[in-house]
C-alpha cells in the first residue's frame, strides 16, 4: 500500500493506493501532525504516573487527548456547518486537556520540562485550531455557515495540498 508520495513507487499504483495517498497527505498539514505527536507524548509520559491514578486521572487526561484528536479528524471529513461544530467541540475538548495538564503540575507529576513542552504544544495545537475556525469563517457569507455552491467551491481551493506538507508517517516533505 502507497503511503506518500516520499515512498511510492511509479509503476504499478493502484486507485485505492491513490486515495491513500489524498487521505494521507490531508492528514499531513500541521495540526493533525502535531496532535499525533503530542498524544503520543503523552501516553509515553502517562504510563509512568502513579497506579492509584491509572484509573482516574490519567483515564480522563488520555480520553482527552484522544478526544481532542477525533474531533478535528471528523471536522476533517465533514463540511459546511457540521465541520463548524465539530471544531468548536475540538476547541472545548482543548480547554478541557489544557486544565487537566495544570492538575499533573500541581501533583507534580511531569517535570518542568515536560510541563513547559506540553503547555507550548496545547498553546500551538489551539492556535492552529483557531486558525482553522477563522478560515472557515471568513469563507463564509456573514450570517451564514453554509454558503451554498460558493462555500464548496472556496473549500476545494483552500484544501489543495501545499508544497510544504509532511508526510506523518516518514517525515519528508511531499
Amino acid at each position: 500500500m502507497v503511503l506518500c508520495f516520499a515512498c511510492q513507487s511509479s509503476a504499478g499504483v493502484s486507485p485505492r493506493a491513490k486515495n491513500m495517498r489524498i487521505v494521507v497527505q490531508s492528514l499531513a498539514t500541521p495540526l493533525f501532525v502535531k496532535t499525533y505527536d503530542f498524544n503520543v507524548w503523552l501516553i509515553n509520559h502517562t504510563q509512568r504516573f502513579p497506579k492509584s491514578l491509572r484509573q482516574s486521572y490519567t483515564l480522563r487526561l488520555e480520553s482527552a487527548a484522544f478526544d481532542f484528536e477525533q474531533a478535528i479528524l471528523m471536522a476533517n471529513s465533514l463540511r459546511d456547518h457540521e465541520r463548524h461544530l465539530w471544531l468548536l467541540q475540538a476547541d472545548g475538548r482543548l480547554v478541557v486537556l489544557r486544565s487537566l495538564i495544570r492538575y499533573a503540575l500541581d501533583w507534580h507529576l511531569l517535570g518542568g520540562k515536560q510541563i513547559q513542552y506540553a503547555a507550548e504544544a496545547i498553546d500551538e495545537l489551539g492556535r492552529l485550531l483557531g486558525a482553522w475556525l477563522k478560515g472557515i469563517d471568513r469563507i463564509a457569507p456573514a450570517g451564514s455557515i453554509t454558503g451554498g455552491k460558493v462555500l464548496a467551491k472556496n473549500m476545494r481551493i483552500a484544501r489543495r495540498p501545499s508544497t510544504n506538507q509532511i508526510c506523518a508517517i516518514h517525515r519528508v516533505s511531499l
